[in-house]
């Protein structure tokens, strides 16, 4: 298992280039969606899976192209992030999604072994939801 370990982050920590993290972020947000879209499936629609391939990617490379100033990464994200949220949510979920998408592509920009973990754990909670779900019927 500790070589297990030690293997895989050898070879994410390989993963230096914007084209490589980019095909990385892409299979996250692929994951994140599908793993989600077992639990609530309105987030397969065509609208949701583009938003899934294009927001990590387009997060990504912004935050790469101005790693050297994180604050100022943090601050272009947040004013895309703006101009996104001006069109009305669905559901809260939804919104909490699209932060998740967004977190999956500034983590990557900085440190792809972090944007791995992070979708693992995010990957793992509508299971967590189903398994809470069957324990109490009534909530």
């Amino acid at each position: 298992m500790n070589n297990f370990i030690e293997m895989a982050y050898a070879i994410v920590s390989s993963v230096n280039t914007i084209p490589e993290k980019s095909i990385l972020v892409l299979i996250l947000g692929i994951t994140l969606l599908a793993t989600h879209a077992r639990c609530f499936r309105y987030l397969i629609n065509k609208s949701t899976i583009y938003l899934s391939l294009m927001l990590p990617i387009t997060v990504m490379v912004v935050t790469q192209a101005i790693a050297t100033n994180l604050f100022l990464s943090l601050g272009l994200v947040g004013a895309l992030s703006i101009v996104r949220y001006r069109t009305p949510v669905k559901s809260q979920y939804e919104l909490a999604y699209l932060f998740a998408l967004i977190g999956v592509g500034v983590i990557a920009g900085v440190n792809p072994a972090y944007a791995i973990f992070l979708t693992l754990v995010l990957s793992s909670l509508p299971m967590v939801y189903g398994v809470f779900k069957k324990v109490s019927p009534g909530s």
